[in-house]
């Protein structure tokens, strides 16, 4: 169940570093406009919270979960639009993910040079991707607009 979000934000602005963690994910996987509203005002005072701390991460510094998560609720204050337009910005959207909780359909998924290749369209805005899915130590992918 997800977390209302005051406890996200009361998450993103602990000074415990796995609270906030969990948090950024909370925002990441959220796709409900009306909860992300909600917290969209507060990235000013969330990034004050953050300023200087270290969120850690070995491959990956979980700083680009943050930034990714503010991204995501600046993108809603600014009312930019369907928020399948972050696809583009953020490789840890996993197409699999994201059909599942109803946001995309994937109408293919191909091996193309030997790169798991998905076409999904957007259940919102009708927007079609082509999603070029890579692996090394953890999977992440390219959202590309097509057509």
């Amino acid at each position: 169940m997800m977390k209302s979000a005051a406890e996200v934000l009361t998450g993103l602005t602990s000074p415990d570093t796995h609270q906030v963690w969990l948090a950024l994910h909370e925002v990441i996987r959220c796709n409900d406009m009306v909860w992300l509203r909600e917290l969209a005002p507060h990235v000013d005072s969330i990034r004050q919270a953050n300023r200087g701390v270290d969120l850690g991460g070995s491959l990956r510094p979980n700083q680009a979960a943050f930034d990714f998560a503010m991204r995501k609720l600046e993108f809603v204050a600014e009312n930019g639009g369907c928020l399948c337009q972050l696809y583009l910005e953020y490789d840890l959207i996993s197409p699999a993910k994201e059909a599942a909780a109803g946001q995309i359909i994937i109408h293919s998924e191909t091996m193309e040079e030997g790169v798991p290749t998905f076409r999904c369209e957007c259940t919102r805005c009708k927007s079609s991707f082509v999603v070029e899915q890579f692996d090394y130590h953890y999977a992440w992918w390219t959202w590309k607009r097509f057509g």
